[in-house]
């Protein structure tokens, strides 16, 4: 039989206690550090000549805001109120472009540059309905602009998908997402 006495368990569990406490601790700081050096990254001057620039709009993170896909008869492609809607997706005044640096350069936003594309894609569907247009480079380079965004973002949320039907169908309605909260990024532009 292993005889242990009391003061050596004492010891070995001060030491168990100190080394975890300094383990937390030491977690603590480079969680610390790393949210210091990312923001000192996100604060520092630049001169945008260039490549110095800046790579994100100087604001607070947007929190994360969970958001329920439906369908809507809102921001259609053609008709009464159409263009309304559609643009007030955009900031008053400025429509997503900002001006930054001492030489007053002018950089748009990339959401509003996605939203932009999305509103010259249902131009271009809307004139294709009324006349038979076919779509510009312009409307192309959208249609390619928000692929890419979209396969940036590679969002990983699992839709449902119906396979009563012929072809089977996504359905993306109800079903959450977990968002950046785009009121917090209107409300530090006004």
């Amino acid at each position: 039989m292993l005889f242990v006495s009391a003061r050596r368990v004492q010891v070995a569990v001060g030491f168990a206690a100190v080394f975890i406490v300094l383990l937390c601790v030491g977690q603590f700081t480079m969680l610390s550090l790393r949210s210091i050096e990312v923001y000192t990254h996100l604060n520092r001057s630049y001169t945008y000549e260039d490549g110095d620039i800046p790579e994100q709009l100087d604001i607070p993170p947007l929190p994360l805001a969970r958001m329920y896909m439906e369908d809507t008869v809102h921001y259609q492609v053609d008709g009464p109120g159409a263009d309304e809607e559609w643009d007030s997706l955009f900031p008053r005044g400025h429509r997503g472009y900002v001006v930054l640096g001492p030489d007053h350069r002018l950089f748009g936003i990339s959401v509003f540059h996605q939203l932009h594309c999305l509103n010259n894609i249902r131009f271009a569907i809307a004139a294709r309905v009324h006349n038979g247009t076919p779509p510009s480079s312009h409307v192309t380079h959208c249609l390619q602009y928000l692929r890419q965004m979209v396969l940036c973002r590679a969002e990983t949320t699992l839709e449902p998908v119906d396979d009563t039907v012929v072809p089977e169908t996504v359905r993306s309605s109800g079903v959450g997402h977990t968002c950046r909260d785009w009121k917090t990024l209107y409300d530090s532009l006004d």
